[in-house]
């Protein structure tokens, strides 16, 4: 209804559609964050050797057969799980309301 009131389709989108897929989005957007952050295999294959890895693949760096300094590792640990955790809690209420957003009752 929309564009009888006179709206453009991008007025139409920001002003009607979009505040409707706000949790949606947000969802998404976190559940992609996580898997992009905390995917190893393929930049362990492509990278490993250069300055260029990733977290994920220098902490792995910091085990090694013989020799693992366990203090390190945790602290790696904690500092890559740091971000991802920062923006878990600023966007947990769009994640809350995609996830809750189907179930009607």
């Amino acid at each position: 209804m929309a564009p009888v009131d006179g709206a453009t389709h991008l007025k139409a989108f920001t002003k009607v559609v979009f505040p409707l897929l706000r949790p949606i989005t947000g969802t998404v957007l976190i559940l992609n964050a996580v898997f992009i952050w905390n995917d190893f295999f393929t930049p362990l294959l492509y990278l490993a050797g250069s300055d260029n890895e990733t977290v994920p693949v220098r902490v792995f760096a910091f085990v090694g057969q013989y020799v693992s300094d366990y203090g390190t590792v945790f602290a790696g640990l904690v500092i890559a799980a740091l971000p991802i955790v920062v923006v878990f809690l600023a966007l947990q209420r769009y994640v809350i309301r995609g996830f809750s957003s189907g179930l009607k009752g």
